[in-house]
């Protein structure tokens, strides 16, 4: 493994890399075997966020344009490294259920079969483009005075991904929840006055109803109901007494 992780690092799967490999043959070609990449239950943007180098976003927005690396497509100089300047791909690769069982790795013979992250991104944007790269083929050990040879990079896949925004900015909007809460504190406010103890008892079946909603398409037809609840109550007689007969 640290011999895969020294030519990993050379060929430009750190944030560097260096000038003692070159690829077999210079690929463009995108395989994109990946058409999307979703995260597993209970990983969300925020943990691809936290594998980021922090200087890289704020306040929800990319602070720089990425950087065009050669023979390679996005910026790579985004996420974490190790002690050794290494990206940990692994990481990355456990959060997306596309990924999540994809292993770096290189066998005797030079077989090497390993994935990297880059980015594609504009500055002020609130959102990047998360690209999947894959080097699989055979090492070519050089001879003296060669330079080491490995497959080129192709791209596996390619995501856009919605930066986390402050202060609930990415928060999912909720117009009718949001009507429907405005209108059971409304409701809560009525007082039974004059009308009759069943009516308000009505009254009072109707908001519980309407706090057990918590789907934003139930809520128009929960806030319907409860609407014509109130009307119902406003519109009912009022308690009769001895004294008004």
């Amino acid at each position: 493994m640290k011999k895969l992780l020294a030519i990993l690092g050379a060929v430009g799967l750190t944030a560097t890399g260096a000038s003692s490999v070159v690829a077999c043959d210079k690929s463009d070609k995108d395989s994109t075997e990946i058409s999307q990449l979703t995260f597993v239950d209970g990983k969300s943007v925020k943990d691809l966020e936290a594998l980021m180098i922090k200087d890289k976003i704020a306040d929800g927005k990319v602070v720089a344009d990425s950087v065009a690396t050669p023979d390679m497509t996005g910026d790579p100089s985004w996420f974490n490294l190790d002690q050794a300047g290494q990206q940990e791909s692994e990481p990355i690769l456990a959060l997306f259920q596309e990924t999540k069982d994809f292993k770096n790795s290189m066998d005797q013979d030079g077989n090497i079969l390993a994935y990297t992250f880059t980015v594609e991104a504009k500055q002020g944007a609130t959102e990047i483009t998360l690209i999947l790269n894959k080097m699989e083929g055979k090492v070519e050990m050089p001879q003296e005075g060669e330079q080491v040879k490995v497959p080129p990079l192709t791209v596996m896949a390619k995501q856009v991904i919605q930066l986390t925004q402050p202060d609930g900015g990415d928060k999912e909007k909720t117009p009718n929840l949001d009507a429907l809460k405005a209108k059971i504190a409304e409701a809560k406010e009525i007082e039974q006055g004059k009308k009759t103890a069943d009516a308000f008892q009505k009254l009072q079946d109707a908001i519980t109803t309407a706090e057990k909603v918590t789907d934003e398409t139930a809520a128009s037809d929960a806030l319907t109901a409860l609407n014509k609840a109130i009307d119902d109550f406003n519109n009912s007689a009022d308690e009769t007494t001895p004294d008004s007969k």
